[in-house]
């Protein structure tokens, strides 16, 4: 049998406040292999701090804890800071929200993608930059030599995800996390992004976790799908069946999207029971 890529057991993450710790993810679990997993959820849910918890990103006064947290046949509850860092970029990388923030403003974009090559691979500086235009060409840059040389603010915001893409892959990690990586584009950048990211994690075999409020399109692209409310997962299903979903508040999530039927109505809001943070 297969090793699953990556292993989550009762992953949960809290931080201290006047009133005694507060859990922001409490319990969530995961098993994946080389497949492509939406994680969906309001605002607050705690999608975003879910990922930073598998990445070892939670800073203090932040607490993580978990039965088992598995990348591949890594035990990443015992890794040290430097271990952590050996990890990142190599093993595993996040793509973030918007590139004008996640990309270093002052230093060129293929000083950016070389930096990882520089940390995890003993290669020569002019192979880090034939690996690093390679990359760029890969992510469908027409021009690489141009955005090699380019400041984040000389790109637009799909170039720069794209560059950002690159930075993420040229190292080849087996786990890619996508953070709402195209909720900043346009619907037609957003459409090219997502093929792309499609392509390669198709091609080079990877392990996908997308971080959207956009559940049309993560049914669209991913294979399964995990909702989180209040930092709990409450439904886990097969992203074809969506819309069988069960959970009253991935049927009220589904609900609140406006659609050309809904055009000139209100909209229904969510009617939540306190019983969903106890599922």
């Amino acid at each position: 049998m297969m090793q699953p890529l990556l292993q989550v057991h009762g992953l949960t993450v809290t931080f201290p406040t006047p009133s005694g710790p507060v859990p922001v993810v409490r319990d969530f679990s995961l098993t994946m292999g080389r497949e492509k997993i939406g994680v969906v959820g309001e605002s607050g849910s705690g999608k975003s701090m879910t990922a930073r918890a598998i990445l070892g990103l939670v800073r203090p006064p932040g607490q993580v804890t978990a039965r088992t947290l598995q990348l591949e046949d890594m035990d990443l509850m015992g890794l040290s800071p430097r271990g952590w860092q050996a990890l990142r970029g190599k093993k595993a990388g996040m793509i973030l929200q918007d590139p004008k923030f996640s990309l270093n403003p002052i230093k060129r974009i293929g000083n950016q993608i070389e930096e990882t090559l520089r940390l995890h691979e003993p290669i020569r500086r002019g192979e880090r930059r034939e690996r690093a235009l390679a990359m760029l060409e890969a992510v469908g840059i027409d021009d690489p030599v141009r955005v090699y040389k380019s400041y984040p603010h000389e790109l637009s915001g799909g170039m720069g995800q794209r560059a950002m893409i690159a930075m993420m892959l040229v190292s080849s990690p087996n786990l890619l996390i996508a953070d709402e990586p195209t909720s900043a584009l346009d619907v037609v950048v957003r459409e090219q992004v997502l093929r792309l990211l499609d392509t390669l994690v198709t091609d080079r075999g990877l392990g996908l976790i997308l971080i959207s409020h956009d559940l049309p399109m993560v049914a669209r692209f991913c294979d399964r799908i995990l909702v989180m409310y209040r930092g709990r997962v409450v439904e886990t299903l097969d992203a074809r069946y969506l819309d069988a979903a069960t959970h009253p508040y991935t049927r009220g999530l589904l609900a609140c999207l406006p659609s050309p039927a809904t055009r000139g109505h209100m909209l229904p809001t969510l009617s939540r029971d306190p019983s969903w943070e106890a599922a």
